[in-house]
């Protein structure tokens, strides 16, 4: 249920369809109700004694299906909506149709008539009030015991209670399933029955390496080989032993620290997790490799310079001597 409440797609259609569901059951519903009020007048102490009596008659001869016969053939215009009914549905349809009050502490009759049709309304309730008074003169002396008048009506308006709760219910309910509905069926069309629920793809923290090296670890590798056995050559050399002379100071080349080459395969749980350190790595073996490089043309050139050596005083000595014992 959580999926359909989160749609928008459901509520638009649960709106649309309680709406439309609402507006025709009230306008299949529609019933308009005319009055039409009458006053019993009695002329005499008996008939006065007896209203009670008399407005309960006036109420039973207007329900009789006998009245309704006469009613119908008063006035053509009245739409016999129990045609094909038995006697006894006759009658019941009538009652259905027609309502008789009597306004307590008075002598006021209502003449309640009901239709879908506005203009049936009034055309019963009408004619109803006129029959009773016709009717009511057979069985009453109308010159000395009693009078029957029309004083109010007919008047036409919407049935109260034509607004009822079943209806407002009945059009929420189906106003869900609609909705239910038209959301499956949506969901059914984009191949989304039930919402799928995405979860956020993580990078590895602790990304897997080969174990084969990488070409320029190899590289670099093989040009600290070379260099450390061009070192222990050199250092091999046998150095000949001259006399105490005045050493001069040699010269050693500012190199830059190194760091030992990398001769295994990275642990599996080093924690690089991207592309980007991956290339940063690269880039520093790379510069790594190029100042080992600057640093071997460095010790190849120093190596080429020939040394020079200053004589001593004594040397000078004995080579001034070597010269003039030559000219003797």
């Amino acid at each position: 249920m959580a999926y359909f409440i989160k749609s928008k797609f459901f509520w638009a259609t649960f709106i649309v369809v309680a709406v439309v569901v609402f507006l025709i059951g009230v306008n299949n519903d529609k019933n308009y109700s005319s009055e039409t009020d009458i006053l019993v007048l009695p002329k005499s102490e008996k008939a006065s004694r007896d209203l009670d009596v008399i407005t309960g008659n006036i109420r039973e001869i207007a329900l009789s299906l006998p009245f309704y016969e006469r009613l119908l053939l008063s006035d053509k215009n009245i739409e016999d909506q129990a045609r094909s009914f038995s006697e006894h549905n006759r009658k019941k349809e009538w009652n259905s149709q027609i309502r008789i009050e009597r306004q307590e502490g008075s002598g006021v009759v209502k003449i309640i008539a009901s239709d879908d049709s506005r203009l049936q309304a009034s055309l019963i309730s009408h004619q109803t009030a006129k029959n009773i008074a016709r009717q009511m003169s057979r069985y009453y002396d109308i010159r000395k015991e009693l009078e029957i008048r029309i004083i109010d009506g007919p008047i036409v308006g919407p049935k109260s209670g034509s607004f009822s709760f079943a209806l407002v219910l009945w059009s929420l309910v189906l106003g869900v399933l609609a909705g239910m509905a038209a959301y499956l069926i949506d969901e059914e069309i984009s191949g989304k029955r039930f919402e799928k629920r995405h979860f956020p793809e993580f990078k590895l923290a602790f990304p897997s390496f080969s174990t084969e090296k990488n070409p320029l670890d190899a590289k670099s590798e093989a040009d600290h080989g070379d260099v450390k056995e061009k070192e222990e050559t050199r250092e091999e050399k046998p150095v000949k032993k001259a006399e105490p002379e005045r050493e001069e100071p040699k010269k050693e080349t500012e190199q830059a620290p190194r760091t030992a080459a990398r001769k295994a395969a990275a642990p599996e749980n080093l924690p690089i997790g991207s592309e980007f350190v991956m290339s940063s790595l690269k880039r520093a073996e790379k510069t790594q490799h190029e100042k080992m490089m600057k640093e071997r043309e460095q010790e190849q050139q120093q190596a080429s310079i020939p040394k020079t050596h200053e004589a001593t005083e004594e040397e000078i000595r004995r080579r001034l001597n070597k010269l003039l014992g030559g000219r003797g």
